[in-house]
């Protein structure tokens, strides 16, 4: 199949249309990778399709216009251009959809959803698939949602290339999110008491000024933290379902501590949570409603290497039967086909 692919976050596009090329699809992207040269640097170029020059030229002199990220209405998809391709697969961007919806006329479209704003975009989801619009959701909490609007699929997001890591030389406990303080205070705080005392490293964008900030770490840097530090502290967004940042420390083998949503958010704010449903405390990982359990936790970590090399293993495990690439594109070839 030949995939007009729409994206609105560079590493889940960089995982995804791996996936695609590995099943044999052609992906033209309209995303961070329009054109090749990804618009961020989080990730390298993945496989695209061979002819992709002789798109590009085509999409121009048919009048395209596609700029990463703008708004749906600066977008121009000609009809002409989406006519080539076997199926639309859009993540999150439902104003591209129904912006462009009669470019897409004769042609399934497929709306992945990533877990965020679920509740909000549950009556425009519906409208849309009375019109044909196939539905793949991120996570089967989502079924909890307000007016759910129903699914064609439940597909996680899979990573390519996730291979253990861990070798757990280092004392640090590890935490990637991005402005950190100002999306996920409650969870901000929660680390902040939780963390006093014990040496910790924070990555991720507009986190300046904050204890033991990094910044932004480079693909290769994050790996060598991830396969180093001593545990790895998922203490961000736990009201939804999974972050990428949990998928790809959990994948890695770093023993993975994580805050339980319920004790920083009241239930009716949990209800898209699953981290608590797929970490066995004390096997696979530690879920934690206080900071004084987390530092207990820390403590144990640290103490008993024994315990954190088999956290570590089971982790990984659980991991791997829930979002590598291996278990992931079966079903995206089993979606595919049910379109073509």
């Amino acid at each position: 199949m030949k995939i007009l692919y729409v994206s609105v976050h560079q590493i889940l596009e960089y995982d995804e249309i791996s996936i695609f090329e590995s099943l044999g699809h052609d992906v033209f992207s309209l995303g961070s990778y329009f054109g090749t040269a990804p618009s961020e640097q989080f990730r390298p170029v993945p496989p695209l399709m061979p002819a992709l020059a002789d798109y590009m030229t085509m999409f121009e002199a048919l009048g395209g216009v596609y700029k990463y990220g703008a708004p749906a209405s600066e977008q121009v998809i000609p009809r002409a251009f989406a006519k080539l391709f076997d199926a639309v697969v859009v993540m999150h961007d439902l104003d591209f959809i129904e912006t462009h919806w009669d470019a897409f006329a004769g042609i399934p479209v497929i709306w992945r959803s990533i877990g965020v704003g679920t509740d909000l975009f549950e009556p425009r989801v519906a409208a849309l698939r009375v019109r044909g619009m196939k539905i793949v959701r991120y996570c089967p909490t989502e079924v909890g949602a307000e007016h759910y609007a129903g699914h064609d699929a439940v597909v996680r997001f899979g990573k390519v290339g996730a291979d253990y890591s861990w070798i757990g030389n280092r004392p640090e406990l590890l935490t990637f999110s991005h402005a950190y303080r100002q999306r996920f205070p409650a969870e901000y705080d929660f680390y902040v008491a939780a963390t006093e005392g014990i040496p910790a490293l924070l990555g991720g964008a507009s986190n300046e000024g904050l204890p033991s900030a990094l910044g932004i770490v480079d693909f290769q840097t994050q790996n060598e933290l991830f396969a180093g530090c001593a545990a790895y502290f998922y203490a961000s967004g736990s009201f939804i379902p999974y972050t990428l940042n949990f998928m790809e420390a959990w994948l890695s083998g770093i023993p993975l501590v994580a805050i339980d949503c319920h004790g920083v958010h009241a239930p009716e704010h949990c209800k898209f949570a699953e981290v608590p449903t797929l970490i066995q405390h004390g096997v696979n990982g530690f879920l934690v409603k206080t900071p004084e359990e987390a530092k207990e936790v820390f403590r144990t970590i640290q103490n008993d290497p024994l315990l954190a090399r088999s956290i570590s293993v089971a982790g990984a495990s659980t991991a791997r039967s829930l979002f590598s690439s291996e278990v992931i594109a079966p079903q995206w070839r089993k979606l595919f086909a049910s379109v073509a």
